[in-house]
């Protein structure tokens, strides 16, 4: 078969031709050479389909790049002179555009090593003198291999001009598209200005006879925004830019796809740079807001199905009416709810109480606006909470429904954002609207009512409306059990009784029959596709109501049991794998989850199902691929696209299966539920499984979440192991084998980590995995990896704090200094858990404290800096100190004297400052005693005993936020008793009764129980300066002894006495 019989062959209508076809192309591939320069004479000697199919093959032959590594170097360099003929010559659309990403993707391989160079200067000659089909080539190719040329920014820069200048719209809008990635990919971008007005003028043209245009050329400009919106902030041209979007968002005779992209690219902008939009473009901003309110008045009443129509989440197909609340909502946020209430605040309640009852548009746009700028304007509405409330409450009897929905779903809102105390404020007058509700003649009335309930519960202390409590599940129940009622209803109905009962607990129990009947029933609904949702909202609402009725509750009737017969039905869907269109797949991990933590040993003979099942389905999950097919994700709403510019290899586009990325993050937090909830003899089977599957989670490439939930299982699996370990079930090896691959995965994850709070959440991980080990369980590699990467984190939150703390003191801007102090509370905790991770390595790895002095205590003492760092710089740096006076044995000896200077320094600065001061002190104290007298040692500091003394006095009048400073002083000031009794101003005449003084101590319970141990041991000996003369003191210490036990007996994990001290307080009292 000669080669364009196989091409006519690949085009037959025949599938048996086409297979052999394909078969005999797959077999030509072995012999890319002579394929290639057979595809390319087709090409030049045939037309139509032909040369289309002889296009298609080249350009899928040569993107191969195992293909391409076997080409001799002959062919390659044969090709180069007739791709760019064809380039001139090809006049079929569908065979240039193979033609143009053949020769993108050959490019990008060989112009890295110069191996091509008569590309580029074809590509520009084409560009700026070729006709319309080459110039729109041209534009194609250089956008396709921007990240490989960007050393040649000036020509691409004149070959942007040329076609910008063109009188051909088709070619200004491939410049335009390859302009936006330029911009996007290079770094020297300031010739690129000149460029802009160009593009303006290009815009304009297509308004209002070319709108498909418009809209492409709005959408790349967006993307210029998003990548690069200093760029456009000092060229000149932003406001011009921002001014004609507006006009087309505000000329409703245009069609709503381009008024929605401007709308976008105005509000994207916003987003970027919302400083500039505050300070340069208030009056702009009014503009957008009445604009949006504008918008949001279009809503229409016409559709008859509204009322018993869920509303639809997965439609992208925004109304203009629903883009103008969104658009409210995205101003807000960025521009924060001082300078937003200023300018929609009056319009909004102009609108809301406007007398002309009669154009409900305006009340809809109102509440719609309240609840979408409620969270951007949070501190600003509180103010007037109530006002607005009952302002939204008086709309729920509105004789038109949508306005109802409208005003059911405000209150959602503000239940949300203004928790909890809208809950507590206004309980009784929302649960009554809301009860009201749930029987309103409108299905989707009665359906968001109880999705209200939802976000009232959620953060509702059951106590407000205890009294409600059964009126409203009767009424909930009444809508579940009605056979005419809606699915939708009734799905969001179970969601509300699964609110309430967790946020009820036990309460719950004498419902429990009643409702858990109702969900077997519909679990056992024919397994059709419209029964999905509604089945997988039982299940969800099941596992809510065990949690909260408990164990005995759930398992009661044994084999019988609403409890056994979800498990039963769990494993059956675990073990049938349910299609992606089920709902319950999305559901069933986190029912497992909760079923797991109420089952305790019920859930056993589930276990090697449950592990099996999902270890295969995490190692199998595939939530990054390539997508060199434009349209392969188009229609689904679970997959996000990106394009990246690659060196060598051009623009490559790749998709993220976003629901295959939360079914990880699920599926890693049960394996955590397992490991806290199931016997470690039981998990210890799956650990080599799980680590295997979980540990490449810990770097996930884009989820926060999975990373999180990834790191957290060191710790977990370190414990369980660590069970087995001291049961002598397994040897102390077993930790060192673990942390080795622990170790390098959670280092390898800080050093990617961009993600502050994610990086402070890995290593606090991290420190719990340390804390589970015996001690030096290290590599040589791996500590050296360790400290190395913490060494660079505490450079990079340092100077990150530093610019923060200077640039907060320069912003006047209320919300700008809000979003600064943010940042600032992220690096400070990031700073803390370092600390902490420090701490923990110098108590349980001694190997690491001489690498520590090395590598950080330089950058520990910078943190001193009180100007730089404020005290939280302070606060960190005295801890560590603490820590390595504490644990660093003799390597703290040397720097003993300057590390107590600083504890005398800074005590006063700040409370947080005076507790690590003087537990320092107390450390000091006892580090001080073996010390003192050492050969050779370096002694006391100067004045050591009558400073430190003066110092913990101090701290003992001090009131308030000082309470854990005190504790702390009082604790120290036992030690100084217990080691330099004797010493001037030291006696327990002189301490012990201003000890008594402080009793009972708290605000910090671990140092409280130590000091209430000693206290008690003296009234136990009966020591005169505690007991008083003839015992006058004890009434006052039986007083504060009964309310110490109280607490412990009542808040045991918060107690601030041990068993011990427990147990002298009954034996002195009893």
């Amino acid at each position: 078969m000669s080669l364009k019989e196989l091409m006519q062959a690949l085009l037959s209508g025949e599938n048996s031709v086409r297979n052999d076809a394909e078969k005999a192309l797959e077999e030509a591939k072995k012999t890319p050479d002579a394929l290639l320069a057979g595809l390319c004479d087709l090409m030049h000697n045939t037309n139509g389909a032909e040369r289309q199919m002889a296009a298609s093959c080249f350009r899928s032959t040569v993107t191969d790049s195992s293909i391409w590594e076997q080409l001799s170097d002959a062919a390659k360099q044969g090709m180069q002179p007739v791709l760019l003929n064809l380039l001139m010559v090809v006049e079929e659309t569908a065979a240039r555009r193979s033609i143009e990403m053949a020769v993108s993707t050959i490019g990008c391989r060989q112009l890295s090593k110069a191996g091509w160079p008569d590309l580029l200067p074809a590509l520009f000659q084409a560009a700026t003198k070729g006709d319309e089909k080459q110039q729109i080539s041209a534009m194609g190719i250089l956008t396709s291999m921007a990240a490989s040329i960007d050393t040649h920014v000036n020509q691409i820069g004149e070959a942007l001009s040329a076609c910008l200048n063109s009188q051909s719209l088709p070619v200004r809008l491939a410049a335009v598209k390859s302009f936006t990635t330029c911009v996007s990919t290079f770094d020297e971008i300031k010739s690129y200005v000149a460029l802009l007005p160009l593009i303006l003028n290009t815009l304009a043209m297509c308004i209002p006879d070319h709108e498909q245009a418009a809209d492409e050329i709005l959408g790349g400009l967006t993307e210029v925004i998003e990548a690069q919106s200093d760029f456009l902030v000092g060229s000149g041209q932003l406001l011009p830019l921002l001014e004609f979007s507006y006009s087309i968002v505000a000329n409703d005779k245009l069609a709503e796809p381009v008024r929605q992209r401007a709308t976008e690219l105005i509000l994207t902008f916003i987003e970027s740079d919302p400083k500039f939009a505050k300070k340069h473009g208030t009056a702009f901003l009014d503009k957008m807001v009445t604009l949006m309110l504008s918008c949001m008045q279009t809503v229409t009443d016409d559709d008859p199905e509204w009322g018993v129509t869920p509303e639809d989440e997965e439609d992208e197909d925004y109304t203009m009416a629903e883009l103008g609340a969104s658009g409210l909502d995205r101003i807000a946020q960025a521009i924060g709810g001082t300078l937003m209430e200023k300018i929609a605040g009056a319009k909004i309640l102009a609108l809301v109480n406007d007398q002309n009852k009669g154009d409900w548009h305006n009340r809809h746009a109102a509440l719609d606006a309240l609840s979408n700028i409620a969270e951007g304007c949070k501190k600003k509405f509180a103010v007037n909470l109530g006002n607005l409330t009952h302002l939204i409450l008086s709309h729920f009897t509105d004789e038109r429904a949508k306005i109802r929905y409208a005003a059911a779903r405000a209150i959602a809102q503000f239940a949300t954002d203004f928790s909890p105390e809208f809950q507590m404020t206004f309980s009784d007058s929302v649960l009554t609207g809301l009860h009201q509700l749930l029987s309103d003649p409108v299905p989707r009335v009665r359906q968001i009512a109880a999705s209200s309930l939802v976000n009232f519960c959620e953060d509702a202390a059951p106590a407000l409306y205890e009294g409600k409590i059964e009126g409203l599940l009767q009424q909930l129940y009444k809508l579940l059990d009605n056979p005419a009622e809606k699915l939708f209803v009734k799905e969001d109905t179970l969601t509300a009784i699964a609110a309430i009962a967790e946020n009820v607990g036990t309460r719950f129990v004498p419902f429990y029959e009643t409702i858990m009947n109702v969900v077997q029933v519909i679990l056992a609904l024919p397994e059709q596709p419209e029964h999905s949702t509604i089945k997988a909202k039982a299940l969800e609402c099941a596992s809510y109501i065990a949690t909260a009725c408990g164990t005995e509750k759930v398992f009661e009737g044994g084999a019988n049991s609403h409890g056994k017969k979800i498990l039963d039905y769990l494993r059956d869907l675990t073990l049938h794998s349910l299609d992606k269109s089920d709902t319950r797949a999305k559901y069933v991990v986190q029912v497992w989850m909760r079923f797991v933590q109420v089952s305790k040993e019920h859930f056993y003979p589930y276990l090697p199902v449950l592990v099996e099942k999902l270890c295969l389905q995490l190692q199998s999950a595939t939530d990054l691929e390539t997508c060199d097919d434009e349209g392969k994700f188009e229609d689904d709403d679970n997959v996000e696209t990106f394009t990246l510019g690659i060196k060598g290899e051009g623009e490559r586009k790749f998709a993220v299966h976003t629901g295959v990325v939360d079914d990880k993050r699920m599926i890693l937090d049960i394996f955590a539920v397992l490991f806290e909830h199931v016997d470690a003899q039981l998990m210890l089977p799956y650990i080599e499984k799980l680590s295997e599957v979980f540990l490449p989670e810990i770097s996930h490439f884009c989820s926060e979440e999975v990373r999180d939930s990834a790191a957290r299982l060191c710790p977990l699996v370190m414990q369980c192991v660590k069970t087995r370990v001291d049961s002598g079930a397994l040897p102390a090896e077993a930790l060192s084998a673990l942390m080795s691959k622990f170790s390098p995965a959670l280092v390898n994850a800080l050093k990617k980590e961009t993600d502050v709070p994610t990086a402070a959440s890995i290593v606090k991980h991290f420190t719990d995995t340390i804390a589970a080990c015996t001690k030096n369980v290290f590599t040589p590699d791996e500590q050296r990896e360790l400290l190395t990467t913490m060494t660079v984190l505490f450079e990079e939150s340092l100077t990150s704090c530093a610019g923060i703390m200077s640039e907060h003191k320069v912003n006047d801007d209320e919300d700008e200094r809000q979003q600064l102090a943010d940042e600032q509370d992220s690096h400070e905790e990031l700073l803390i858990q370092c600390s902490e991770l420090l701490g923990k390595l110098m108590q349980t790895q001694q190997q690491f404290i001489a690498p520590f002095i090395e590598h950080l205590l330089p950058q520990v003492e910078v943190m001193c800096d009180v100007q730089k760092y404020g005290h939280v710089g302070v606060r960190l740096a005295i801890c560590i100190f603490d820590d390595f006076l504490e644990h660093g044995q003799q390597f703290a000896i040397n720097y003993y004297h300057g590390i107590v200077e600083r504890l005398w320094r800074f005590a006063d600065l700040h409370a947080d400052c005076g507790q690590c001061c003087c537990y320092g002190l107390n450390v000091a104290i006892k580090f001080g005693a073996s010390i003192q007298n050492m050969q050779g040692g370096p002694g006391l500091p100067p004045n050591f005993v009558p400073k430190t003394l003066a110092l913990l006095k101090g701290m003992l009048g001090k009131k308030d936020d000082w309470e854990a400073a005190a504790c702390n002083a009082v604790s120290a000031l036992l030690s100084l008793l217990e080691h330099f009794n004797g010493q001037p101003g030291v006696s327990e005449a002189e301490l012990l009764p201003l000890i008594c003084q402080r009793l009972p101590c708290g605000g910090d319970e671990l140092e409280a129980r130590v000091v209430h141990q000693k206290i008690f041991n003296y009234v136990r000996a009966g020591n005169e300066n505690v007991v008083g003369a003839a015992k006058c003191n004890m009434p006052a210490i039986k007083a504060i002894a009964l309310a110490l036990m109280k607490e412990h007996v009542e808040e045991p994990e918060e107690s601030r006495l041990t068993p011990e001290t427990a147990a002298v307080i009954l034996e002195l009292f009893q």
